[in-house]
């Protein structure tokens, strides 16, 4: 009887064993090919101490989902940081906007979109990930993300990140009274700024015919005095 029962033992634990590697196998293995048009887009949570390393061409965590073989898209972001005016001479805080240095950052901070079927696909494992914090879920599954919202984002990409403006409250400010550069029949002429958006337009105020002409224009279009 005792040999019974230790010979099920061993059996239950060869199989408790055999189990283990199998799923060992499957988190380092890459996943292997389905059908890709169940698969959908995830939004991933990523620990902040993580994301100063989101903005390079692979972060850590993308790269450890990558290896487990799922589609990863990290979204850049290339914004142009203007200097502070104090960085700048007299002459080039005219023209501070030209001044603008890139930076890549990331669109959406402590998170990547993770591709993957949940129904077939071992998603479980990408929690396995050191720097994965959780995923957004919807009924305990994981919530999928519109494929046209991605393709959006992809759409929108320069060289591999989606180009922000240079702010224009950045530069000028409303009441400001700034030079006109652009090339015509105003170009040389001053006028007050009075309306800009951060879309880098704005609406000059020029002293023309004994009164106020609105022109609207960008900010690539004027100088500071």
């Amino acid at each position: 009887m005792a040999g019974s029962i230790n010979l099920k033992m061993r059996q239950a634990a060869l199989s408790a064993l055999d189990l283990a590697s199998r799923a060992d196998e499957r988190r380092i293995a890459p996943r292997a090919a389905g059908d890709d048009t169940a698969r959908h887009w995830h939004v991933v949570s990523v620990g902040a101490k993580f994301e100063r390393q989101a903005a390079e061409e692979s972060s850590f965590v993308a790269k450890q989902i990558a290896q487990a073989g799922f589609e990863v898209y990290s979204v850049k972001l290339r914004r142009m940081i203007v200097p502070r005016a104090n960085q700048l001479s007299r002459e080039q805080r005219k023209v501070r906007h030209l001044f603008a240095k890139e930076k890549i950052e990331p669109m959406f901070p402590g998170y990547e979109f993770v591709r993957f079927n949940p129904v077939t696909d071992p998603w479980h494992d990408i929690f396995r990930v050191i720097g994965v914090r959780g995923m957004l879920c919807e009924n305990n599954l994981p919530a999928p993300v519109s494929d046209n919202f991605i393709a959006t984002l992809r759409a929108s990409e320069i060289n591999g990140a989606i180009p922000a403006t240079i702010k224009a409250s950045d530069v000028f400010a409303v009441g400001e009274t700034v030079r006109i550069t652009k090339a015509g029949a105003f170009e040389g002429s001053t006028g007050t700024l009075e309306r800009l958006d951060d879309a880098g337009r704005i609406r000059l105020l020029l002293d023309l015919f004994g009164g106020s002409v609105p022109a609207d224009m960008t900010i690539a279009d004027i100088e500071k005095l």
